[in-house]
C-alpha cells in the first residue's frame, strides 16, 4: 500500500498513490480508516470519492466490471462507517 505522510504548515496529510495517481488525504481519521481496507476496496474508494470517476471509469482502470466496483464501493463504505463510528466512539470517552 504505497501511502506517505507529510507534515507541514497544515498539519499531517496522507498521501495515496492509486494506479499512478497521487490522492492526499488531509483528515488522518479518514486516512486510519482507508488504510484498513484491502487495497482494492481502497482503491475504489479513493478513485471514487477523491478523484470524482465513475464506476465505469474506475472498472477501466482496474480492469473490473462496474458491478464490481459498486459492489466493493458499497462493502467499503460500511466498513469505513463502523471504523469511523468506533473511533469517534473512542474520542468522545
Amino acid at each position: 500500500m504505497p501511502l506517505s505522510r507529510h507534515s507541514g504548515g497544515g498539519g499531517e496529510h496522507s498521501h495515496f498513490t492509486v494506479h499512478g495517481y497521487d490522492i492526499e488525504v488531509k483528515d488522518t481519521l479518514i486516512a486510519k480508516a482507508l488504510q484498513a481496507l484491502s487495497e482494492r476496496k481502497r482503491n475504489v474508494i479513493l478513485l471514487s470519492y477523491f478523484l470524482e470517476m465513475s464506476d465505469a471509469d474506475i472498472a477501466r482502470e482496474m480492469n473490473l466490471v462496474r458491478s464490481t466496483v459498486h459492489e466493493h464501493r458499497t462493502r467499503s463504505l460500511e466498513i469505513l462507517r463502523k471504523i469511523m463510528e468506533g473511533e469517534a466512539d473512542e474520542i468522545e470517552m
